[in-house]
């Protein structure tokens, strides 16, 4: 079962995860801009 067909069954809506790194107590700039994609995804929705 997915994480969207779990959510739903729990009455929850899915909105996606992302996966980062941290590489020598830095995060990356593509890293950083996805997880500002994201955020402005999910705060979109709720």
């Amino acid at each position: 079962m997915s994480f969207a067909e779990s959510a739903n069954y729990l009455g929850m809506t899915y909105l996606g995860d992302i996966h980062t790194y941290i590489k020598s107590d830095t995060i990356n700039n593509e890293v950083k801009l996805r997880m500002d994609t994201f955020i402005k995804t999910i705060s979109s929705t709720i």
